[in-house]
């Protein structure tokens, strides 16, 4: 393998790791924010619904809550209710057929590889200087659109950051060209200066032809010690044929 294609895969290798790295921190970081939004917008919910349960345990309305329960799982506003009262027996629950066991199993919120349902629990008790409990209620609440909302996300960074990826492969590729260019055209150079001191040849100069800045600076340098060293050549001859001129004004 060539050094210029060792060099361009080693960059797009390590540029490509950066992006992804921090694409995946960024997306972490937005699911966290979306899954946050939706626990607090659902814990609003939660106490308006307590609220509402709270004036039918006190009235013993069960009929009413039943309605009520039913109404809200119908029109999908949570996946399952479970009213309990003091003592912890199930007085309404909805769906009835539904496991509650796993739906409120833990109150954290899921992720795509569980229901993806957020569950919520809350103590239902009554509004004077002594909360006394007389109740409680598990919600279900389900995070089917929050999910849409962060598979857009992942969907929209994971494109972005393919993008930077061949963006950044093409940068890579571009300056690796542009850097051997420019070294190739400075050993060329290099190369076609006389090795014979003797040899009657211009002033030495090198021209690289780079347009990066660095390679300029090299050039320069290079063409000052050249000028350096034709100078100091051209002192050595003039003492060479004065020496000479004497040694045979002597004879």
């Amino acid at each position: 393998m060539k050094f210029k294609h060792l060099l361009i895969i080693s960059n797009s290798l390590i540029t490509s790791a950066m992006i992804v790295l921090i694409s995946m921190g960024f997306f972490k970081l937005q699911k966290r924010t979306v899954l946050e939004n939706a626990r607090s917008s659902k814990l609003i919910l939660l106490d308006t619904i307590s609220q509402q349960i709270y004036e039918q345990l006190l009235t013993y309305n069960y009929y009413l809550l039943r309605h009520n329960v039913k109404t809200l799982v119908d029109n999908e506003t949570a996946l399952a209710i479970v009213v309990k009262d003091k003592e912890g027996h199930i007085i309404v629950s909805e769906p009835e057929e539904k496991d509650f066991s796993l739906a409120f199993k833990s109150h954290k919120m899921l992720d795509e590889s569980a229901s993806g349902y957020l569950s919520l629990t809350k103590n239902i008790a009554s509004l004077g200087n002594e909360k006394i409990v007389i109740g409680s209620v598990e919600i279900a609440f389900s995070l089917k659109n929050h999910f849409i909302e962060i598979n857009k996300i992942k969907s929209s960074i994971f494109y972005t950051a393919l993008v930077l990826c061949l963006l950044m492969v093409l940068i890579s590729l571009l300056a690796t060209q542009a850097i051997l260019r420019s070294f190739q055209n400075l050993v060329k150079e290099i190369d076609g200066i006389p090795k014979d001191n003797k040899s009657n040849v211009p002033p030495l100069k090198i021209q690289v032809n780079s347009k990066l800045t660095e390679f300029k600076k090299i050039e320069r340098h290079i063409n000052s010690m050249l000028e350096q060293l034709s100078a100091y050549q051209e002192k050595l001859e003039k003492q060479s044929k004065l020496a000479a001129i004497g040694e045979t004004s002597k004879m």
